[in-house]
């Protein structure tokens, strides 16, 4: 059920529907939509993670700071997103069992190789999906994605590591296994 849109988001919301593409800078946005800068503020980022506007760095000027733009997502992003969204949030829910289940039996290699098949599958997940992507904003909006959820496996990783001496052993079995691999490949290729 959707719910009826704040006045402060339809403000800004026209604000940039009838801007030159469909963008406007935060100063520009101050003195349209007369908002305060704090209720402006609070009313991009909702309208944000609702992925009604996205927010981009101009990196090819001179100026510095860089200007920042806000700008309106038009249908095939926002369905884009949800779309990823719904499947980053399946590979998260499947992470979460995934250290339940290898920390709870307790065995180290098993949990290494769920690990990789999961980083594996993550990757390949990113690839597909960044390729289908209708922008490069929404490309780099999956990379971050995946960062975050690589992030996730390192920390909660890291946390069992630091408790358990037979994690870390396993760890550095590994690791030599994984490098030796590695260097015989490359000795290989060249």
């Amino acid at each position: 059920m959707k719910t009826e849109p704040k006045k402060s988001e339809q403000k800004i919301i026209a604000a940039l529907t009838f801007a030159e593409n469909q963008k406007l800078r935060w100063s520009d946005l101050v003195a349209q939509t007369k908002l305060s800068k704090r209720a402006l503020s609070q009313t991009l980022k909702c309208l944000q993670k609702q992925q009604r506007i996205r927010r981009t760095v101009d990196t090819q000027t001179d100026e510095y700071p860089p200007p920042v733009y806000y700008q309106l997502t038009n249908e095939l992003e926002r369905r884009f997103a949800e779309l990823v969204n719904k499947e980053w949030q399946t590979i998260n829910e499947r992470m979460n069992v995934l250290f339940k289940i290898t920390f709870e039996e307790g065995e180290p290699q098993l949990y290494f190789q769920k690990i990789l098949e999961a980083i594996l599958m993550d990757c390949a997940f990113t690839l597909h999906y960044a390729a289908e992507a209708p922008s490069a904003f929404k490309s780099l909006m999956l990379l971050e994605w995946h960062l975050r959820t690589h992030q996730q496996i390192m920390a909660k990783t890291f946390e069992q590591f630091h408790s358990s001496k037979r994690y870390r052993q396993a760890l550095r079995q590994t690791y030599e296994v994984i490098r030796d691999d590695f260097m015989k490949a490359e000795v290989q290729h060249s």
